[in-house]
């Protein structure tokens, strides 16, 4: 969390604009895929990717932070053709929570 309010703060000086001047860049571009909004932001508007995914991530509220229910994003992740690998993912959920507090679990949808 520390890390995007970093980026968010950063975005100006970085790339010209702040976050809600790309969130209306974005919405006016009428994009609703996360791949397309940040090919859209890398290509026609010379965005790194890291900057260019948080942008989508916001405003498709789709990362752990602006989600508003992300078991959903689990959820959908782990459907139709997909749902095979849920037990895989709660395995390997169960060892990185006991790594320790420092561990974040941060789902998104791309």
């Amino acid at each position: 969390m520390e890390m995007k309010a970093a980026m968010i703060a950063g975005l100006p000086e970085k790339t010209g604009k702040s976050l809600e001047q790309w969130l209306k860049i974005v919405r006016a571009s009428k994009l609703a895929k996360h791949k397309e909004i940040v090919t859209l932001l890398k290509v026609e508007h010379g965005i790194t990717h890291g900057f260019a995914n948080m942008i989508a991530l916001q405003f498709l509220e789709s990362d752990s932070q602006t989600a508003a229910d992300t078991s959903a994003l689990i959820d959908a992740q782990y459907s139709g053709s997909k749902l095979e690998l849920r037990p895989l993912y709660e395995a390997i959920l169960a060892v990185v929570q006991k790594l320790g507090a420092d561990v974040e679990i941060a789902p998104l949808r791309q």
